[in-house]
């Protein structure tokens, strides 16, 4: 058998140094090396964040013994943790009584996190010990430890709504968030070179089945004889949509298990908050990031229920919280899961617009794999955030999924569509939440877990007075009723379905029946038209007719009366004048007869 290679942690950050070029560095006075002591230390801090701050930190420490100089580091952060800590009590005591219940609630929970932090921090230190050469295979769990330190103070910040406090409590406590991102950087650099040199770190990658596993066989393996270490749904906020953001529940600490759970809420449901989870068989509801955190989750065999909100909004399955960088184990992982819309949002599902999430931080990780997605996820698949370039930074992966929702021909540009198993095998139970012998131990009774926050909030002594028949019975009821859940879904989805396409072409028929009728009644309305206006202009020129007919015969009738009365008065003159004549020639008879002329 051949023997294991033993390599010094204190050697490797030593050969990184050397690896990235520290040789031989040169002072600020331009000619004279660096003493051993700043050599040590510009190889440990060369691959951190904040090279500086690193520096000035271990610049006092009288040594270049790389394990005292980690171990200084992390008591500096663990000070520096302190004063953050006591920062937060004394701001809320500044406030005195005009703090608003809000602004204190904050702040409370911001001192609750700090002990968590610090808690966590001082359970590193110990497990480090005075010889780092003895830490090789806890390497990655106290990386992960300290990644959930650094999440509990950028927790505070989140939660923190008003922006002056914001600012007071981020500036108060950047020393101790720096520290702590550096920290995390050394640690990856030192398990980044040991892989490098073949180094042995995970003797537990090979526990779990990969992605090529069917749906049941995904997760480690589950001795249905015993109880998971949550096997209780969690109760429904019942805030409704109008409640926007509503915590089903926050999961803190590091190795949680939860089988065989339901979470239901609309906006933020389950909040996986810190360190390592893993949930299987369980049900999650909600409507915009009802799952998000920051933490290294894997979500497996489980039913993702996208529910109906207000109306206009967009529903976003997760929103991942990582801010610290892609080489880091924060992400959601959801496999062999089925992601459908609730009996509401069914109707409505191809217009109310659904993604599989958007990007929370910067490097926001998020992969689906050998997941049955609905075809309620718009083809474009995943949304950005608002007012951020994050998706320019974030990684987004989807690997074998099937239904109509996992067709990727219009999927955003920024999201990747692996090809094959090895470019999502870091993803897989075995790789992201490694070791995972904690999964397993999970089956067993409660104290042979870890300490954590979670288990400290969880504990389940309850448990342990229970009788095997009763453990099984309760284990294969849940089991039962979850599977007859995700049937009765099923086929509620596919009645629906049925459903709609009758109405759809229902609809169909109905409009083209309208089209036609409304056809038809346009080409009424036309006809109407013109004949109106036929009878508008016809009655125009009747009343012109009219008007000139009532001129013509004011003026014709106003001819024959002054005829007739010339006429009248040129009888009447004749007359006249008739009567004269008569008169005279009466006269002149007279006179003859008078004078005998007619005799």
């Amino acid at each position: 058998m051949i023997g294991k290679v033993v390599v010094s942690v204190a050697s490797v950050l030593l050969l990184v140094g050397v690896a990235i070029g520290v040789v031989v560095i040169i002072n600020k006075n331009g000619n004279t090396p660096l003493s051993p002591q700043m050599k040590a230390v510009q190889g440990i801090c060369q691959g951190t964040s904040d090279k500086a701050s690193c520096v000035k930190t271990l610049e006092p420490v009288k040594s270049d013994d790389p394990n005292k100089l980690i171990k200084a580091f992390m008591l500096a952060t663990q000070d520096a943790l302190t004063k953050s800590s006591n920062f937060t009590g004394k701001t809320e005591g500044e406030l005195g009584s005009s703090i608003s219940p809000n602004n204190k609630a904050v702040l409370e929970y911001c001192k609750k996190v700090f002990l968590y932090a610090l808690e966590d921090l001082g359970t590193i230190l110990e497990e480090m010990g005075e010889d780092l050469n003895q830490i090789g295979s806890k390497i990655d769990q106290l990386k992960q430890w300290l990644t959930g330190v650094y999440n509990y103070q950028t927790d505070c910040l989140d939660d923190i709504q008003e922006d002056d406090l914001r600012k007071t409590i981020g500036e108060g406590i950047a020393s101790s968030k720096i520290l702590t991102g550096n920290a995390i950087d050394i640690f990856h650099t030192v398990v980044s070179a040991m892989a490098k040199l073949n180094v042995k770190v995970d003797d537990f990658k090979n526990m779990t089945s990969g992605v090529f596993s069917p749906s049941d066989k995904g997760a480690a393996p589950v001795n249905k004889e015993t109880p998971p270490v949550v096997d209780t749904p969690v109760a429904d906020p019942d805030a409704g949509p109008n409640g926007h953001q509503a915590v089903a529940i926050r999961v803190n600490g590091d190795r949680a298990v939860l089988f065989n759970c339901r979470f239901d809420g609309f906006q933020d449901t389950l909040y996986v908050n810190n360190g390592r989870q893993f949930y299987r068989n369980c049900v999650i509801s909600g409507t915009v990031d009802f799952i998000f955190g920051k933490s290294a989750t894997v979500i497996q065999n489980s039913l993702i229920v996208v529910r109906k909100g207000n109306k206009g909004q967009y529903n976003t399955v997760t929103a991942d919280g990582n801010e610290k960088g892609l080489a880091m184990k924060i992400g959601i992982v959801l496999q062999h899961c089925r992601i459908v819309p609730d009996r509401k949002l069914a109707a409505e599902r191809l217009t109310v617009e659904s993604y599989l999430g958007r990007p929370w931080k910067q490097y926001s990780t998020t992969v689906i794999m050998n997941t049955e997605i609905g075809d309620l996820i718009r083809p474009e698949g995943w949304r950005v955030w608002d007012g951020e370039n994050f998706h320019k930074s974030c990684r987004y992966v989807e690997y074998n999924n099937r239904g109509p929702g996992a067709n990727t021909n219009r999927r955003v540009n920024w999201a990747k569509i692996a090809r094959t198993a090895g470019e999502v095998n870091q993803f897989t139970v075995a790789n992201w939440l490694s070791p995972v012998n904690w999964i397993q131990q999970a089956n067993g009774s409660i104290e042979s877990i870890p300490s954590s926050n979670f288990q400290r909030w969880r504990k389940m002594k309850a448990w342990e007075a229970k009788k095997k028949s009763s453990e099984i019975i309760a284990s294969v009821s849940e089991e039962i009723h979850l599977r007859l859940e995700n049937v009765k879904s099923h086929i509620i989805t596919e009645a629906e379905k049925t459903s709609n396409v009758a109405k759809t072409k229902r609809k169909h028929a109905e409009t083209r029946l309208q089209g036609h009728v409304g056809h038809h009644l346009e080409d009424f309305q036309s006809t109407i038209e013109e004949l109106e206006a036929s009878h508008s202009e016809l009655n125009g020129t009747i009343k012109k007719q009219r008007t000139s007919h009532q001129k013509l015969m004011t003026h014709f009738e106003g001819g024959i009366e002054t005829k007739l009365d010339n006429a009248t008065k040129r009888i009447t003159y004749v007359n006249e004048s008739a009567k004269r004549k008569m008169v005279q020639l009466k006269m002149i008879v007279v006179e003859c007869l008078k004078d005998g002329v007619l005799d």
